[in-house]
């Protein structure tokens, strides 16, 4: 197998099943765990970096594998979500009354805490996992959906080939960079709760769920103010460099993250995510612009927040004319 994800922040790594039941279960919780092949195949794998928003714990970007096939049942999880994503092999899903079948570069499973589960990972199965603290996801409904509609139930069955399952596991691997970065970079932590706040902001408004945003009609939320938008401005340019928190913007908005997507529609024709981007894409410019600026480009990438350095030198072009390293070189 190609080298595992996450391998600095190694928690589990044995070839027996009762402590790999016993030590995979102290992270995420207390489940039957049986193997279902050789025992020689039997190599459980779990790497964990924990995922903080303001000073609480909020989730967790992960990556386990286990050799051979296994089964798995942990009944309802209770107090978290997870969304498997298939690295390598693949999982049967037995979640409530579905059956979904997951596969890498097809589909993947998102698990709610109230739904039973049960799982088979087969064909040494190996998923990068986002586990989300069940109390910070319907907070996050409640106030990006503008409504408090109590337990979160999402469709188990995240297809990756149309919808909003790119974007989303796009996100999960930004998030276990960011963890590889570690926290010796200067805005690292703060951004992997901003990322992770974005998957679930995804996930809420694109997935099928029972409070899904994508099914809620737009008419029943009050439109916001136009001060609105200009407050959230404020806030986004005053933190570039620090990561932007949604919870942070709308209450520095004074509204709900719905109603503030429908004023910036409105006022700049653009998403709050994209108004996001053009304004780190100026502040990189201004700072490759400077001729006393002679830091790394990646390195002023990082502090505006474009940490991922391919897709941000192709939308730097696309909105510049030139690469940033041609605007470095233009100016000494």
């Amino acid at each position: 197998m190609a080298r595992l994800r996450l391998a600095a922040h190694a928690e589990v790594d044995t070839r027996d099943v009762d402590e790999a039941a016993r030590e995979v279960g102290r992270i995420f919780c207390a489940h039957r765990l049986s193997a279902r092949s050789r025992p020689r195949l039997f190599h459980a794998r779990h790497h964990s970096a924990p995922i903080s928003v303001g000073a609480a714990r909020a989730g967790s970007i992960n990556l386990v594998a286990y050799g051979g096939d296994v089964l798995i049942d942990p009944g309802c999880l209770d107090r978290f979500f997870l969304v498997q994503v298939p690295l390598s092999g693949g999982a049967d899903i037995a979640c409530g009354r579905r059956e979904t079948p997951t596969a890498p570069g097809r589909a993947a499973s998102i698990l709610s805490p109230t739904e039973p589960v049960t799982m088979r990972w087969s064909g040494s199965c190996a998923q990068l996992i986002l586990m989300l603290d069940r109390a910070h996801v319907e907070r996050a409904a409640a106030r990006f959906l503008d409504r408090d509609d109590g337990a979160v139930v999402f469709a188990p069955s995240l297809d990756l080939e149309r919808g909003v399952g790119p974007a989303v596991v796009a996100q999960m691997e930004r998030m276990a960079t960011l963890a590889e970065i570690g926290a010796g970079e200067p805005g690292v932590l703060p951004r992997l709760g901003e990322v992770m706040d974005a998957a679930i902001a995804t996930l809420l408004f694109g997935h099928a769920s029972n409070v899904s945003g994508a099914d809620t009609d737009a008419d029943d939320v009050v439109p916001a103010p136009p001060r609105a938008v200009a407050r959230a401005l404020a806030h986004i340019d005053a933190h570039l460099t620090d990561g932007i928190d949604n919870a942070a913007l709308c209450a520095e908005a004074g509204v709900g993250l719905r109603a503030l997507q429908g004023a910036f529609r409105r006022a700049l024709g653009r998403t709050i995510s994209e108004i996001v981007r053009e304004r780190r894409l100026e502040a990189l410019r201004a700072r490759l612009r400077d001729p006393a600026d002679r830091r790394p480009v990646g390195e002023i990438m990082l502090e505006v927040g474009l940490w991922h350095f391919g897709r941000a030198a192709q939308a730097y072009r696309a909105r510049f004319g030139e690469t940033p390293r041609e605007t470095r070189d233009r100016a000494r």
